[in-house]
């Protein structure tokens, strides 16, 4: 609710529009309206001025063929093309004004628009009688009945002003009643009582078509109004959208510092674990007393359980909520599972195991850290369930352009109705929980979730006693990486040459506190500035200089009653498109008008993310010509 005293500018938009408007007084907004159909009539002017013409000289030709003279004919179409031609260059002079961004003050504008609709009524009115004959009967009736139609016409045209309407039909028809009434021909009274009829007629129907005129034009400011609540609050959700992925990417980089500092954990914390495997080893197989050997298994079965832990510590990052967008590239298999064998190989060597691996030459569409989890999963989880034989890895090629990674162990295999359950988050197959102490549960989800980010699926084959097969589907990558690989680059290279040009923005801006503030928030989202706040710099400006910014950031009231119209009409451009208005009121008549010149409005103060978005809208308009 506003407070007492304060004037209440905000937009209020009524669900339904009125049934009827017969007055402008009806109307929502009485002088919007006005000016709106003003304007309407000084653009569809000229179609009145072009059908008048036809009219005078289809007029004149049925004069001239039915007898009526050829001087009166000659005379009757002299004046009703000169008359014509001045009310044009009338209407003509009005839209050079108006579409220059100088318009016509409105009243006077309006006076204008009446005087032609009068002088080519008045032409119409007072020729007509140069084929007007008392003593012929027939004539004079065709007269009316020209007349009448003329009236009619004209009416439908010149209905947009209710005075030019009625002043425009009263001269039209008044030299007709005065003639009839001077020379009282035949019948005299019923041919004035025909005039008065048409008089009223030609009103009534141009009357009526005023009020659609009303109509729509009420309706259009209502689109209008709505039109910027609706931008209002598409800009609110653009910036609400903005501050959501602001958010996402902070998430996201505390997502992978968290990462980070789980990999550097368990990477520090494996490698004295790994060592300390080693020395257990070697005990293993050096002459102890049966104590000291029962010793030696508990604590390899503690150093198992410890291994398994960080393990499950390091997957943590990979929580199905938490995982990254995975990075496409064509990835080497065999060197990548060559790596990995390696790597591993002490791990299965320890826990008694074989580890065989098919070399390849198949290349995959995928992501190399992606796919190195998957496979490091997928034989840990065989490691802990086999507690004899061998781990075998290998890739064999699918239709499709499809190739399948395989990791085969001789466990214990897994029954059918676990199988269901097996790729679930935290599940354990509870008769092994004992043999794989310091698992979580966590690695066959997330390997699960890497593959189907990858755009491929997980395959598993096991029947208990004989042992499980796990694979990973994938789309194989092109037949030549590495060109495919150069022209990427070359094309990334491009993309960014292109995107590092700075764009220069004029700020004019007549307040320092503002000037200053805005201009850092422009640096800062990587423009080039300059700004002009003194009235001597803002006066002096050059259109040279207007014209030469790419855009531009003019506050609306720029002192002593100059505003931002006054500081752009020195171009003969329209600026308006490339330019961001601000100001601390938000008149919506303002906004409008700011909106049909095509700008862009912004109401002080605003955050550095809200100019950031209404210059990206600007840029994105200007870029496209969309100055709507």
């Amino acid at each position: 609710m506003a407070e007492h005293g304060k004037k209440d500018t905000s937009i209020r938009f009524s669900p339904q529009l009125p049934k009827k408007i017969f007055l402008l007084s009806q109307a929502d907004r009485p002088v919007e309206i006005k000016l709106a159909l003003l304007e309407s009539a000084i653009f569809d002017g000229w179609i009145g001025m072009l059908i008048n013409i036809n009219t005078a000289i289809f007029v004149g030709l049925i004069a001239l063929t039915a007898g009526f003279g050829p001087i009166a004919s000659l005379a009757f179409l002299t004046v009703q093309i000169t008359f014509t031609i001045i009310g044009t260059i009338i209407l003509l002079f009005l839209q050079i004004r108006q579409q220059s961004n100088r318009p016509v003050q409105s009243d006077i504008a309006e006076r204008l628009i009446i005087f032609a609709d009068l002088l080519v009524m008045f032409g119409w009115g007072f020729c007509i009688l140069l084929f007007m004959s008392p003593l012929i009967y027939e004539r004079m009736l065709l007269i009316i009945v020209l007349t009448t139609a003329a009236g009619i016409g004209s009416a439908t045209l010149n209905s947009r002003l209710l005075p030019a309407l009625i002043l425009g039909r009263t001269i039209l028809f008044l030299p007709s009643i005065a003639y009839c009434f001077w020379e009282q021909p035949p019948f005299w009274g019923l041919l004035i009582c025909t005039l008065l009829f048409a008089t009223v007629v030609s009103i009534g129907i141009g009357y009526a078509i005023h009020i659609q005129h009303l109509n729509e034009a009420n309706l259009a400011y209502k689109l209008r109004e709505t039109s910027v609540l609706l931008e209002q609050q598409s800009f609110a959700l653009e910036r609400s959208m903005s501050l959501e992925n602001q958010a996402q990417e902070r998430v996201l980089k505390e997502t992978k510092l968290r990462e980070s500092f789980l990999h550097s954990i368990s990477h520090d914390l494996s490698q004295p674990l790994s060592a300390l495997a080693l020395h257990l080893n070697n005990l293993t197989h050096q002459r102890l007393p049966r104590i000291a050997k029962a010793s030696t298994a508990a604590a390899q079965q503690c150093l198992r359980s410890a291994q398994g832990l960080i393990e499950s510590v390091s997957q943590l990052a990979w929580i199905k909520e938490n995982l990254p967008a995975p990075k496409f590239q064509s990835t080497d298999v065999h060197s990548l599972i060559s790596r990995l064998v390696n790597e591993l190989h002490p791990v299965v060597e320890d826990a008694g195991l074989q580890l065989r691996y098919v070399p390849t030459s198949v290349f995959l569409r995928a992501d190399p850290e992606f796919l190195e989890r998957v496979l490091r999963n997928l034989v840990y989880n065989a490691v802990q369930y086999t507690e004899k034989g061998r781990i075998s890895i290998g890739v064999r090629r699918r239709s499709g352009g499809l190739a399948e990674i395989v990791v085969a162990d001789t466990g214990p295999g897994i029954s059918p109705n676990e199988q269901q359950h097996i790729f679930n988050a935290f599940y354990q197959i509870d008769a092994r929980k004992i043999n794989q102490s310091g698992n979580v549960g966590l690695g066959l989800s997330i390997v699960n979730d890497l593959v189907t980010a990858m755009n491929g699926q997980v395959t598993l084959q096991s029947r208990e006693g004989h042992g499980s097969l796990f694979g990973a589907i994938l789309p194989l990558a092109a037949d030549n990486p590495e060109v495919r690989d150069q022209n990427s680059d070359a094309s990334m290279a491009v993309t960014s040459s292109a995107s590092h040009t700075r764009r220069r923005i004029l700020l004019v801006e007549d307040s320092l506190h503002y000037q200053i503030t805005i201009a850092e928030m422009i640096q800062r989202l990587g423009y080039d500035v300059e700004t002009l706040g003194k009235r001597s710099e803002i006066i002096g400006a050059s259109n040279d200089k207007l014209e030469r910014s790419d855009f531009l950031i003019v506050d609306f009231d720029l002192g002593d009653g100059l505003t931002v119209f006054d500081f752009l009409a020195r171009s003969p451009k329209n600026l308006m498109p490339k330019c961001v208005i601000i100001s601390q009121h938000d008149n919506p008549d303002m906004i409008l008008h700011i909106k049909d010149q095509g700008g862009r409005f912004l109401k002080k103060p605003f955050l550095q993310e809200d100019l950031a978005m209404a210059l990206r809208i600007v840029e994105k308009s200007w870029q496209r010509g969309d100055v709507s």
